[in-house]
């Protein structure tokens, strides 16, 4: 698995797996030009929780090729998914979009909601500072 998507307290947490560009990753780690992360043949190298899924499919899709996020099949039918940024986001799935044709039924690996320690911790400090929750 390439990459994961786990969500906590209605936040949606991003992870590359990987630290450079392979024959099914693009990363702007090692290609600077690359706006994003792209990871092809979804099936076998992305990883989203239940919990995940159920806030991606509230993101609105905008009327642009590309978006915040995407999921996408492809001609191939091994389908590809991607986010907008670095390796490691936090997104808040009420301020994003996807793009105009992503689809959330594509096939991918269901994995358990385990977020990284480091991002539960800076969600929770900021929700907590903030005294405010987002809808879940």
């Amino acid at each position: 698995m390439y990459a994961k998507v786990t969500a906590h307290r209605g936040f949606l947490i991003f992870e590359l797996l990987v630290d450079k560009s392979n024959e099914e990753v693009a990363t702007n780690l090692d290609r600077p030009g690359n706006l994003g992360q792209v990871i092809m043949n979804t099936k076998k190298n992305v990883g989203i929780s239940d919990e995940a899924m159920a806030l991606l499919k509230t993101v609105k899709n905008s009327y642009d090729a590309i978006g915040d996020v995407d999921f996408f099949a492809t001609v191939d039918e091994k389908n590809a998914f991607s986010w907008l940024g670095g390796p490691r986001e936090i997104k808040d799935p009420k301020s994003i979009e996807g793009a105009r044709n992503t689809n959330w039924d594509l096939p991918y690996i269901k994995i358990p909601n385990e977020p990284p320690a480091g991002a539960i911790e800076v969600i929770d400090k900021n929700m907590d500072s903030e005294n405010n929750s987002p809808e879940t």
